[in-house]
């Protein structure tokens, strides 16, 4: 007899799960990995499904990061802090494989709103918020970058969140993002986030 998916328990298990220890269907184990599953990043599944999901929405990131980064395409300065957020999020991706396109949204807002010059009372910032926080800080200190300069590259970056964002793949976005950054952030460079911001990109 054939064995069900230990989540659901209706369709057949086909894929054993390592962090589930037990056999899943493919669509739970599509729909739900590192959602609600947390696999372990040596699960071929995993690897598989995330190179095909980054070179599929690839080209999408990139058309949308661009149009909504047109108007700044001949200014250097803007352009790095667009670069630089962008880079802050892959960051916090590379610490939190977990995470989805509404944490990374929730991250930039916490980010954006702590950089506000008006005083708020705000509830404290999830992981995510707190790495890109503190990576965006370093560059604003290392570079003495203006305060509204890093909130409108923030800004920005939401935007293309928001327009990629998809109810149906909760990952999407960042599926973009990883896949277009990928090839212009070459993985020997990937310690050195200053040597892949260049204009260029935008050609």
């Amino acid at each position: 007899m054939a064995q069900l998916c230990i989540l659901c328990g209706k369709r057949r298990g086909t894929r054993y799960c390592p962090a589930l220890g037990g056999y899943i269907c493919p669509r739970c184990c599509g729909e739900k990995r590192l959602i609600e599953i947390p696999c372990p990043p040596d699960c071929p599944y995993l690897k598989q499904h995330e190179a095909f999901q980054q070179e599929k929405n690839k080209a999408h990131y990139r058309e949308v990061w661009m149009r909504v980064n047109a108007d700044i395409k001949d200014d250097p300065d803007k352009l790095f802090v667009a670069f630089m957020v962008q880079r802050a999020v892959r960051y916090a991706a590379e610490k939190l494989p977990e995470l989805t396109d509404a944490d990374i949204a929730a991250g930039l807002s916490a980010v954006d709103r702590q950089l506000s010059p008006i005083e708020l009372i705000d509830r404290p910032a999830s992981p995510c918020g707190n790495l890109m926080g503190e990576f965006i800080s370093a560059f604003m200190e290392e570079r003495n970058i203006p305060r509204e300069r890093v909130r409108d590259g923030i800004q920005r970056m939401a935007r293309v969140c928001t327009e990629l964002s998809d109810p149906h793949a909760p990952r999407a976005f960042l599926h973009g993002l990883l896949g277009w950054t990928k090839e212009i952030a070459p993985e020997e460079k990937k310690q050195s986030p200053s040597l892949i911001i260049t204009p260029d990109d935008l050609r």
